[in-house]
């Protein structure tokens, strides 16, 4: 899916306020940067379901994933903003291995 292609659906999430974007290059500025938001929270979350980091965010119970990875991505960086979480280290390694892996964040994150 690429990004024209997702605009209308990126705009549909955006506070009511955002919505009436007269401008086309402006709006599609900021929809660029939501989908750049939602792939990277995306990559954050598989990472850390790729290191079992998900347990921790479903019932003992439940051996299905209850979270998407987005959702998942979303709990980890919040996580990685307060700081002094053990598990910090081994979460970014994977996840820029991931990152590396990927051919879009390639070209478009190559210089961060």
């Amino acid at each position: 899916m690429n990004v024209p292609s997702m605009a209308p659906r990126l705009i549909r999430l955006l506070h009511p306020q955002y919505r009436r974007i007269r401008n086309a290059a402006r709006r599609d500025r900021l929809c660029f940067i939501l989908a750049a938001a939602a792939t990277l929270l995306t990559l954050l979350g598989a990472a850390g379901e790729r290191l079992g980091l998900d347990r921790l965010l479903r019932a003992n119970t439940v051996k299905r994933r209850t979270h998407s990875l987005f959702r998942q991505g979303r709990e980890y960086l919040r996580t990685l903003i307060i700081g002094g979480w053990p598990l910090s280290p081994r979460l970014l390694r994977d996840f820029q291995r991931l990152l590396r892996r990927q051919p879009f964040t390639r070209a478009n994150y190559a210089e961060i």
